[in-house]
């Protein structure tokens, strides 16, 4: 229904010389035709972008050989309003949950991890490197999926224990913004101790990964077995 038509039904029923009791059905009808277009065009053009953030279900981690901790989680971005949206920062911070001990964490690069074993052959990680912290832009009702690459601002010696993983990607200048998503992370004595002994002794080294899966049931990322 169009607004000329909308416009012309509400005139009509409001003349006072054709005025009948079935026209109050007509103008209750064109008024909600009305509302209903405005909230159509609200929704499929004029809704601003809207930035959800999600987290994939395997986690990389590792050491660097200064001792610096790199995580790499795969990030999903998806855009619920009706125009482009774009993300341009993604930081984050890793707490202990024990002790509340906290660092920052700033993106580095994006990865990508394929699983190179042949059929029916044990899963094989390997990643690469695709690209540094780039502008991304995510169409409406679509979603951006990047292993992210973030990497402390300094030494951070892992413990025992649960720790908090948030992530916040910036869209914006204002707080309004920022969409954060958090999870927890389990580290045990043999996982601290696996990454200290497998980072690399040199900085052209590449070292050792440590893979983490999240457990649904558990509600945190796990050392996948």
């Amino acid at each position: 229904m169009s607004f000329l038509t909308v416009a012309s039904a509400i005139q009509s029923a409001l003349s006072p010389s054709t005025w009948q009791p079935k026209d109050t059905f007509t103008l209750t009808l064109s008024i909600l035709g009305v509302i209903i277009s405005l909230i159509t065009l609200y929704l499929t053009v004029l809704r601003p972008p809207s930035i959800k953030v999600f987290l994939g279900d395997f986690l990389i981690m590792r050491l660097t050989w200064d001792d610096l901790l790199m995580i790499a989680p795969e990030v999903g971005l998806y855009n619920a309003g009706a125009k482009v949206g774009t993300v341009f920062k993604i930081s984050g911070s890793f707490t202990s949950q024990n002790s509340e001990r906290s660092i920052q964490l700033r993106w580095k690069e994006v990865w990508k991890v394929e699983n190179i074993a042949g059929p029916g052959e044990r899963t094989l990680r390997w990643w690469s490197f695709v690209s540094f912290p780039e502008l991304i832009v995510i169409p409406r009702a679509e979603t951006a999926l990047r292993r992210i690459v973030l990497v402390t601002n300094a030494p951070f010696k892992l413990l025992p224990g649960p720790y908090e993983l948030k992530l916040d990607a910036s869209s914006g200048g204002r707080s309004q913004d920022v969409f954060s998503i958090s999870r927890e992370v389990r580290i045990t004595e043999a996982d601290a101790d696996w990454l200290d002994s497998h980072k690399p002794k040199t900085k052209d080294e590449s070292g050792e990964h440590l893979h983490l899966s999240y457990d649904f049931k558990a509600g945190q990322y796990l050392r996948a077995i």
